[in-house]
């Protein structure tokens, strides 16, 4: 399974694959002020019904335009999975030749939504 993570300033959506079937997809509010452990909590109310653990999650992925949520969000990640996430951001090789003149500024939710277009359509 993956999990993949995209934080956003309104929304967290968390989704969950067995190859490309969608096993499950859930959306919450972005809370600034959240714990970790309530963000365990919350996931594992979610999630409740998927069997995630060690072994059973092959890799995880995180994009974030939340900065600061982004060390809380992978302990959480790494305690319902088991797995330290990929976390998108600056330095991360995406295969993608981004010519903005500063790439930084380019969110990491752009970068892995043009990171999915690619894998499934042709560039001109």
């Amino acid at each position: 399974m993956l999990l993949a993570v995209d934080v956003g300033n309104t929304n967290i959506v968390i989704g969950v694959w067995q190859g490309d079937k969608t096993i499950a997809r859930f959306r919450i509010t972005t809370r600034h002020d959240a714990t970790s452990d309530e963000y365990v909590s919350l996931a594992h109310g979610l999630l409740g019904d998927i069997k995630l653990g060690k072994g059973s999650v092959e890799g995880a992925v995180m994009s974030s335009v939340v900065p600061p949520l982004v060390p809380r969000l992978v302990k959480v990640i790494e305690r319902i999975a088991g797995v330290e996430p990929l976390v998108v951001g600056p330095g991360v090789k995406t295969g993608l030749n981004i010519l903005y003149e500063d790439p930084r500024e380019v969110g990491a939710d752009r970068i892995v939504n043009c990171v999915a277009a690619l894998s499934r359509w042709q560039p001109p």
